[in-house]
């Protein structure tokens, strides 16, 4: 039966159990009950960084898409870059996407946000804050001008460089964004460790 399993459900599936493994381990050790979304929080980092290490191994720039970085640099002369992140608020049944653009010297060009409301899983609120992103920069940013994009979901990142296809809502989105960027074709979407993503 296993081996009916994708390789990535395959991933995915290790990282919770090793996950539920460390809060038994930390009920036993330190008394300490860590909830269930501290499970599956660090289950989803272990496997993007599990990924992110797939990533620079395996992969290599490709049409719109770069690889990876490790931290936020200045855009090249005559570029911008737009760095996008997603807040979730499950309890409020409320999530925020959020960009900014900033120049070749580091300034700030212009941002924006934007609030929807439903409770997508927090991989398909990154994808939906990406096309949200790409949707903006396409009617504003409709020049020659290059802009990369950054983004701290690697899942997200890895999936518009896929040639897969699905029919899952996650599929869906990746699909609007991967046309958004056929039709933006001076745009380039990277990922970027979280914890390097501050570009202030």
């Amino acid at each position: 039966m296993i081996e009916e399993v994708d390789k990535d459900k395959l991933a995915r599936i290790t990282m919770i159990l090793w996950s539920l493994w460390w809060r038994r381990n930390q009920k036993c050790w330190n008394d300490k009950i860590p909830t269930i979304f501290d499970v599956i929080r660090r289950a989803r980092d272990s496997h993007q960084e599990w990924l992110k290490a797939k990533l620079r191994h395996t992969m290599s720039d490709h049409g719109n898409t770069t690889s990876v970085n490790y931290c936020w640099s200045k855009p090249s002369a005559g570029k911008l870059k737009c760095n996008v992140d997603t807040a979730y608020y499950k309890e409020d049944n409320v999530y925020c996407v959020g960009m900014c653009i900033r120049d070749e010297n580091g300034k700030f060009v212009q941002a924006y946000t934007k609030r929807m409301q439903g409770t997508p899983t927090i991989v398909e609120a990154e994808a939906i804050g990406l096309k949200e992103t790409l949707r903006w920069l396409w009617h504003n940013y409709r020049t020659d001008t290059d802009i990369e994009v950054e983004m701290d979901c690697l899942q997200v990142v890895q999936a518009i460089h896929s040639t897969n296809n699905n029919n899952t809502e996650l599929g869906s989105m990746i699909s609007m964004c991967r046309k958004l960027l056929s039709l933006n074709k001076n745009c380039k979407v990277s990922y970027i460790s979280s914890s390097k993503s501050d570009s202030s």
